[in-house]
């Protein structure tokens, strides 16, 4: 028996275009549901109806042991199979990391992998299952497990063409996430292990259809510099020429672009810009440029933009504290 669910909009049957790809490494799926942990209030000789009758579980399942999920679209499962699952605990799930109950909770929230064992009772859009737990594995250790790939682009650049807002921050986490006018969104979770090292362990996805995780290990190929706190970067694309961009989002809470480059008589322009998403397609770190390609560079993305004076001048002075302190 296979489950599955109606959209309660279009009441479109909501069905899996392919099957996700296993990570044997990590005994994990690569794309994971936000299935809700439920828990029965009180046992009962019958399971109760939707609704008040069940209770989030707030610790993280256990290896070995039947807990019970509430499940809607898109979920699409076959009885007997595996699936991956993620798990927070409950105001995480519902209302964001930023509304985590204590501290600790961050580290519950975990990778599960999940066998489908029955239907314990489903209408046409949602249902509760009993679900065995195989394999669980946190999400702050999620790249000791699965194959580290290297990305061009920094991974700290998230989606840059739409507003992209930290949700939770510490020595260890970022996760942000954006939306476009609430329609759909995105969001990522960066874990930066005991080396200082960046790793993308996972991101998302949601639209009217769809809201899968997706878990990988992604770090940054060497040439992309962070600098101060998490939410200021430089990416210096060129010491020869002294070619860079970059992002600041201290400022009033808005992230604000910015690109530099070395002009001819031997000074220094810092400049704002809308283009850090092109930029960073256009002008990869890590690569060698010519003279041609600098003076492209400062013509496209330097000549006829605003300079970083007043409130602005911060990122000015970010950009040079940052070159004082690197070998040009």
């Amino acid at each position: 028996m296979n489950l599955n669910f109606l959209c309660r909009c279009c009441k479109r049957r909501i069905v899996k275009d392919k099957r996700p790809i296993f990570i044997e490494s990590a005994g994990l799926h690569e794309k994971a549901y936000q299935m809700e942990w439920m828990r029965i209030r009180a046992k009962a000789e019958d399971y109760p109806g939707f609704g008040d009758d069940w209770e989030y579980v707030n610790e993280t399942p256990k290896v070995g042991e039947i807990y019970e999920l509430y499940v809607e679209k898109p979920f699409d499962e076959e009885i007997g199979g595996t699936f991956t699952n993620l798990f927070e605990p409950r105001e995480m799930a519902v209302n964001g990391w930023g509304y985590a109950e204590k501290p600790e909770d961050i580290y519950k929230a975990a990778a599960v992998l999940c066998r489908f064992v029955d239907v314990i009772q489903a209408d046409e859009y949602s249902g509760y299952i009993h679900v065995e737990v195989l394999n669980v594995v946190p999400l702050s250790e999620l790249y000791k497990v699965i194959p580290e790939q290297q990305s061009d682009i920094p991974v700290e650049v998230f989606d840059d063409i739409e507003d992209v807002w930290t949700e939770y921050e510490d020595e260890h986490w970022l996760c942000r996430d954006w939306n476009g006018q609430g329609d759909v969104g995105a969001g990522q979770w960066l874990y930066t292990d005991e080396k200082g090292i960046s790793h993308e362990v996972m991101t998302n996805w949601w639209d009217f259809d769809d809201n899968t995780y997706t878990l990988s290990n992604i770090v940054s190929k060497s040439g992309a510099f962070p600098f101060g706190d998490r939410k200021r970067y430089i990416y210096y694309v060129s010491p020869q020429f002294r070619m860079g961009w970059g992002y600041m989002d201290s400022l009033r809470k808005n992230r604000k672009h910015f690109a530099f480059c070395g002009q001819p008589d031997g000074t220094l322009s810092v400049v704002l810009t809308g283009d850090a998403f092109r930029l960073s397609k256009d002008y990869p770190v890590g690569i060698p440029y010519t003279q041609e390609q600098a003076e492209e560079f400062r013509e496209k993305y330097i000549d006829g933009k605003k300079p970083c004076v007043g409130e602005d001048a911060v990122i000015r002075e970010f950009v040079v504290e940052y070159l004082a302190k690197i070998q040009v």
